[in-house]
């Protein structure tokens, strides 16, 4: 038995699978705890209820922020920040009864899902950006997360000003402290404009610099923007280049995550 898990700003999402290609059921899903030690000791909980007492063969996953090389444990967790620096790898691995747990940074795992299965599969080069509770995203080259030195963060590019990032503007907790209401709450059209308009300069920057082939767009917030105004915003700005690589929304949506960890599992 496999164990895969997501582990957002927001939300917890573990699964199972019996032979590492699909998932044995629908998933878990809980907020994510703030603290470390309640994140263990409710992960420990939810992955006894999907063994069922047979063994954990090894698990893969998720979380956000950026791992130290080694992936033993994360060196900033911006929206989870009791779980940085803590030791992740060992905690995990005790909750498996000392099972090996891959690890990834849960935005780079989407990407990975969406660029060999999903929504990028067709495009050697794939930029993947979330737009969830903050702003997350990586580069995939045929079909492989590609080399870095210490991940990719793209919402924490600057876009205006010396200090505002693109995740001030577009991510959800940044949404929610602006105008005092969930994301989903928000119908404004007037408010999505301008959040399609940062989004756009954001991924111009991403573009200029990954030079991709396609760029997909996962998360909640993705799904509230509209991406034609995007694409048109995009076009506009980008002028020195022969063409505009197109702007989809992905294809596994809340599940790509554990898509993509199922597919670092080494079955």
């Amino acid at each position: 038995m496999y164990i895969l898990f997501d582990i957002g700003g927001t939300s917890m999402r573990i699964a199972s699978s019996r032979d590492g290609k699909a998932l044995a059921g629908d998933p878990i899903i809980i907020p994510t705890p703030q603290r470390f030690d309640d994140g263990i000791v409710r992960f420990t909980e939810i992955v006894r209820t999907l063994l069922d007492g047979e063994k954990c063969d090894a698990a893969a996953g998720g979380i956000a922020g950026p791992f130290d090389e080694e992936k033993k444990y994360l060196v900033r967790a911006p929206h989870i920040p009791d779980w940085a620096n803590k030791p992740i790898a060992q905690k995990f691995s005790e909750a498996l009864g000392g099972a090996q747990v891959y690890f990834e940074n849960d935005a780079a795992l989407a990407a990975l899902a969406e660029a060999q299965r999903g929504a990028g599969k067709d495009h050697k080069i794939v930029a993947y950006i979330t737009i969830g509770t903050g702003v997350g995203g990586a580069r995939v080259v045929a079909g492989r997360i590609d080399q870095n030195a210490h991940g990719f963060e793209p919402g924490h590019q600057i876009i205006e000003g010396s200090h505002t990032r693109l995740e001030n503007f577009i991510g959800g907790k940044a949404i929610e402290a602006r105008f005092h209401r969930l994301p989903s709450e928000i119908s404004d059209e007037n408010v999505w404009d301008e959040v399609a308009e940062k989004l756009s300069f954001g991924l111009v920057n991403t573009m200029l610099h990954w030079s991709p082939h396609i760029v997909v767009l996962g998360g909640a917030i993705s799904r509230k923007i509209p991406i034609d105004k995007v694409q048109n915003s995009v076009q506009e700005l980008l002028t020195i280049f022969a063409g505009v690589p197109p702007i989809v929304l992905s294809q596994f949506g809340d599940t790509s995550g554990l898509e993509g960890a199922r597919m670092i599992l080494p079955t």
